[in-house]
């Protein structure tokens, strides 16, 4: 339930700059029919997409998939941007913290947690930006300063998330390579396109026991002026049923 409140004078905007196929910024990691390549990778991917029905909720940890700046305030803001491999000048790289509710294999509502990893400086002068919670859910998106340990007011968050209530839970496209099995976990292999000019390759960590993700890696390639990087991810799955938070709109 949103509580209403006069419009704050704070700007928000997600900017999308390089997209991968993602949930919450997991990299590719949805399956559907667009499957192509390896038949046992295929296998495993729809075996993977079946066990995520039965999940309630899901937590993510990445480090330098997004990076953002924000100042708290009366004339503050918030912008964010990922899989951009590199930050612009004044940004900083941020470690994402996200929970992700789910029902019947879509999306409910999510959670991202954003902590600055380093201050922005400019000449001798460096500032460190707030953290920020993002906040999506059936009603809008919003945001605000601090993390879901320091409650507090929220603002409509304008622009792109990567993620909306009513997506898949998980879903994969691509070209499925072959995967390696290992002793309790598979590692299922494949690529997809990243942007208009690269494609990414990216390894998921599967359970044996579960056919859950536990984690992974993507990988990209520099093309002309966009940089190659690598970013890891770790997944969660909470033992008890998280709350979705009140959202009370700030006042200006």
């Amino acid at each position: 339930m949103v509580s209403d409140g006069r419009r704050p004078r704070v700007k928000a905007l997600g900017l999308i700059l390089g997209m991968a196929t993602i949930l919450a910024g997991t990299g590719a990691a949805f399956a559907d029919a667009s499957l192509t390549g390896d038949a046992d990778g295929i296998r495993i991917a729809h075996d993977v997409e079946r066990a995520y029905l039965t999940v309630t909720s899901y937590t993510v940890t990445e480090r330098r998939f997004v990076f953002m700046r924000a100042r708290a305030g009366r004339h503050g803001y918030f912008d964010w941007n990922w899989g951009v491999g590199t930050a612009p000048a004044g940004w900083v790289s941020a470690t994402e913290r996200e929970l992700v509710v789910t029902h019947q294999g879509r999306v409910v509502w999510m959670r991202d947690d954003l902590t600055p990893n380093a201050r922005a400086c400019s000449g001798h002068r460096c500032v460190r930006y707030p953290g920020v919670e993002v906040l999506v859910e059936p009603h809008g998106q919003y945001f605000r300063f601090g993390s879901a340990a320091t409650p507090g007011c929220f603002y409509r968050l304008s622009g792109t998330v990567p993620v909306h209530s009513g997506d898949p839970a998980y879903r994969l496209s691509g070209y499925m390579l072959d995967p390696a099995y290992q002793r309790t976990q598979v590692l299922l292999n494949h690529d997809y396109q990243w942007d208009a000019n690269r494609r990414a390759g990216e390894t998921d960590v599967v359970s044996y026991t579960t056919r859950l993700v536990t984690s992974g890696q993507v990988d990209l390639s520099a093309w002309g002026t966009e940089p190659s990087f690598i970013f890891g991810f770790t997944l969660g799955y909470p033992a008890t049923h998280p709350r979705e938070p009140p959202v009370a709109l700030c006042h200006s």
